[in-house]
């Protein structure tokens, strides 16, 4: 579904409201907007392209499909669509727990500071 002009809390609404949350991408960091999908308890999937592979683990807390596959990505719509509730809540639920163990944001500013932290302190040591 495509709507333009949404601001980003409405775009949050509509991804909430969601079943799926689709990134087709050829290439991507680790993309926000994935993480916020899986913080809203949306399945992902996904391409398995640049980072992601390093935030989804297949059908664990997301789904990855290989790059440039659209047979492939159309079969696994497919596949996730004949899950049961039970199992697709299971995806969810572990993708929340990635969220929160790894992705929050005082997570990743104490993970920055310490990555600093590190480099001055071997950089002191050359002196």
């Amino acid at each position: 579904k495509y709507i333009p002009g949404l601001d980003h809390i409405d775009a949050l609404k509509e991804v909430k409201n969601s079943n799926l949350f689709l990134l087709p991408s050829l290439s991507e960091g680790i993309a926000n907007v994935v993480l916020e999908a899986m913080a809203l308890g949306v399945p992902v999937l996904s391409t398995n392209c640049g980072g992601m592979g390093e935030v989804l683990e297949d059908k664990k807390n997301g789904f990855l499909v290989n790059i440039r596959s659209p047979e492939e990505i159309a079969q696994r719509i497919l596949e996730i669509h004949d899950y049961s509730h039970e199992q697709i809540l299971c995806i969810i639920n572990n993708a929340k727990t990635t969220i929160q163990d790894g992705h929050l944001i005082n997570y990743q500013i104490n993970e920055m500071k310490n990555f600093y932290s590190c480099l001055i302190d071997s950089h002191n040591g050359f002196n």
